[in-house]
């Protein structure tokens, strides 16, 4: 008759706790990864507009004046990644521009020449 050997292998206790220790570990580390991704996409919607702001400044040295968005565009600023929205208003010396990202956490950035770039509404 064989002897059975019942070391080779694993328990079933054994395999609950490794599930049980993965399952903790997703429940703690998911929440944090979704708000490192809404902070990356906060932090990408205040970098374009900084460089807004440098087009704009850009403009107002060759031309005079403030432009559209349209023109910042012409000007090389880069095309709005997705889900990320610009605004731009001009009026005569200034302009106000607001930055969102669909995908962050409802973070809107704003610029003027007067402030800079603002959470505060212009």
């Amino acid at each position: 008759m064989r002897k059975v050997d019942f070391s080779a292998g694993f328990t079933v206790i054994e395999l609950l706790i490794t599930i049980s220790v993965i399952g903790i570990l997703a429940v703690i580390l998911v929440p944090n990864l979704l708000r490192a991704f809404k902070s990356a996409h906060d932090s990408e919607a205040k970098a374009y507009i900084y460089d807004a702001v440098k087009f704009q400044e850009m403009s107002r040295v060759d031309t005079g004046n403030y432009t559209d968005k349209a023109t910042l565009l012409t000007l090389g600023l880069r095309e709005e990644p997705n889900q990320l929205i610009l605004n731009v208003t001009t009026a005569t010396g200034t302009f106000c521009m607001s930055s969102t990202h669909q995908g962050g956490s409802g973070k809107t950035f704003y610029a003027t020449p007067e402030l800079g770039v603002t959470e505060s509404a212009c």
